[in-house]
């Protein structure tokens, strides 16, 4: 049999993001969990001896058709929050995670809460058309300005006119959802999920970076955690990848396996199998020896990646003034910094209100009148000189 009649499929994106189990799996549900059933659709398969899926979780209990065989591979771990045996998001928060952290995940929440007009949203069920698109285009910019920074490829960025044109109806549908951040009527964090069952994926999340200081990654966690117990859900799954704020979060790590299914009295199939054991267990090596640095490169040194253009970068010179006069301001011109033109001066306005706990909307920019790159900042119990020069 050659490779090139293997049916091969990405469990994971069939299950969550298309919401259907693949035709050759007779059942599906939930480990540990029997009122927690899948009932998702079929996608239907070609005919074939032998399948291939990747990214399997082993939190779901499947059963192939008769007649197929299926050996299980371990690929990589999963995380994920086990909600079992919760009845709030704070509760969670005191069983799981020591005093210590607590304290200052609140911290930096109320800080956030007490210096911004916060609110937040969960869009499920229901969403307009222009809320819709709109969302989607902030999360887009959002995360190309990180992968910007970080001048790294994401496949989500690559893909991103699929996840626009599908995600919509799902959301309608209950199959997926947005969880909003906003500061006044602004989104600065956005993560896109997928429900299946009694299980919520957190598949793309992202966040402004000029709010960098208020951990919003660890913010969005919360509130998903907090409106998943309020409706009874029994799992939320970070996916792979061994990112801090999974690390922080997580009860639960779980195994991505490969399965290989093929008909009984097909010898190829085992063959296989014991290929792709071997393939993932020489990957998870390398991983393991801290090379997959020198592996991404390899990757990026193939495909490339897109040339854009860098993000502009400003560096700022700061100096504290203790208390900026009447007559000081009256040599100076008021601006409205939530301009468009102003931009650029989110993140040291946002520095500064984080030190001196301002709010938002008991401050007061300025800037210099003969001198383009000197702005002012007045808070309620200080302020600071601005000077600035592109990079």
């Amino acid at each position: 049999m050659a490779l090139k009649n293997i049916c091969k499929s990405n469990f994971y994106s069939d299950i969550f993001e298309e919401n259907a189990i693949p035709s050759i799996y007779e059942k599906i549900k939930l480990k540990d969990n029997e009122y927690a059933f899948c009932s998702p659709g079929t996608k239907t398969l070609p005919a074939s001896r032998l399948y291939a899926f990747e990214l399997v979780p082993n939190y779901f209990e499947l059963e192939v058709k008769d007649g197929y065989n299926c050996k299980e591979i371990f690929q990589k771990y999963g995380y994920a929050v086990n909600l079992m045996g919760y009845n709030s998001v704070d509760n969670y928060l005191k069983s799981e995670f020591k005093t210590s952290i607590r304290k200052n995940f609140n911290r930096t929440k109320n800080k956030l809460e007490n210096c911004y007009n916060i609110n937040y949203a969960f869009f499920y069920g229901a969403i307009s058309n222009e809320e819709y698109y709109a969302l989607m285009h902030a999360l887009h910019e959002m995360l190309k300005k990180r992968f910007k920074e970080r001048n790294d490829r994401n496949p989500v960025l690559e893909n991103w006119e699929h996840y626009v044109q599908n995600t919509l109806q799902l959301i309608n549908s209950k199959k997926a959802s947005l969880l909003v951040i906003f500061s006044d009527n602004e989104p600065v964090a956005i993560t896109l999920n997928y429900h299946q069952g009694k299980v919520i994926y957190s598949a793309i999340a992202s966040y402004n970076i000029d709010f960098y200081k208020y951990s919003l990654g660890n913010l969005m966690i919360y509130k998903l955690i907090e409106w998943a117990i309020l409706n009874h859900y029994v799992l939320i799954d970070l996916g792979y990848g061994n990112f801090s704020h999974k690390q922080i979060w997580n009860n639960k790590r779980y195994s991505f396996n490969n399965h290989v299914i093929h008909s009984e009295n097909v010898w190829f199939g085992k063959l296989y199998a014991v290929f792709i054991h071997y393939k993932y267990q020489l990957i998870n090596y390398l991983l393991s020896k801290k090379v997959n640095v020198y592996y991404k490169n390899f990757k990026q040194f193939f495909k490339g990646i897109p040339k854009e253009e860098p993000l502009d970068t400003f560096k700022f010179e700061t100096i504290k003034i203790n208390h900026l006069s009447n007559e000081d301001v009256k040599s100076l011109n008021l601006i409205n910094f939530k301009k468009e033109d102003y931009l650029f001066m989110r993140k040291p306005i946002n520095d500064f209100i984080y030190s001196n706990n301002n709010h938002i909307d008991n401050m007061s920019i300025f800037k210099a009148k003969i001198q383009d790159n000197i702005f002012y900042i007045k808070g309620e119990k200080c302020s600071i000189k601005l000077t600035y020069t592109k990079n």
